[in-house]
């Protein structure tokens, strides 16, 4: 006991004592080695301990840092599985909301969670991004138009300051749309596809 605090209330200093660990400066993980991590984890079976495989892998790095990588790791790929699940299955998601959609409109997540064996945040958050039809109309503003290019360009942008490839690949539709604020991702994509054709954005 440290005073009124157990080893547990003191991670930092357990690890010192049990690991004979130095603390360590942080330095940010590369996109290469988010990227060996992830693929770790994903190649293995759940429950497989790894830890201490990456910590050989990475002794210049404390066991704080690495757990939080791992935890990072592994939650991308559930919310990668869950999305691949989502995008599969679109039309029985719309038809789960439109069934758990009361009077005033609102919807019961919890129970399109159950129905569709995704976290009620992520069906949520796929459904309004992706196939929410609430969505703005056919016709686009102006402002929407300005909002998109410059949302594209800033995504470049980012790209080229990209050190470590982050951002690599053809462009986040995701990120355009939050961007944008006012339309989905596929609509988005094909607005763009349409001003490419018509000459009026640069490729």
């Amino acid at each position: 006991m440290v005073g009124t605090r157990s080893e547990i209330a003191c991670p930092d200093q357990w690890y010192r004592n049990v690991c004979k660990e130095v603390p360590k400066e942080k330095i940010a993980w590369t996109a290469e080695e988010i990227a060996h991590v992830t693929e770790m984890i994903q190649n293995n079976p759940p429950g497989t301990v790894l830890l201490p495989t990456i910590r050989k892998m990475y002794p210049d790095r404390s066991h704080r840092d690495i757990s939080a990588l791992a935890r990072q790791c592994r939650d991308r790929l559930i919310h990668r599985r869950m999305h691949k699940q989502l995008r599969e299955n679109s039309e029985l998601l719309d038809q789960c909301v439109k069934e758990m959609r009361d009077a005033d409109g609102n919807v019961d997540w919890g129970a399109v969670s159950k129905k569709m064996g995704v976290r009620p945040s992520i069906c949520k958050i796929y459904y309004e991004r992706c196939l929410s039809k609430k969505a703005s109309p056919v016709n686009w503003s102006m402002a929407e138009v300005d909002r998109l290019q410059w949302a594209i360009k800033e995504y470049k942008r980012r790209k080229d300051q990209s050190q470590q490839g982050a951002l690599r690949g053809p462009i986040d539709w995701q990120y355009v749309s939050m961007m944008v604020g006012s339309r989905t991702p596929v609509q988005c994509r094909n607005k763009y596809a349409k001003l490419v054709k018509a000459g009026a954005v640069e490729t």
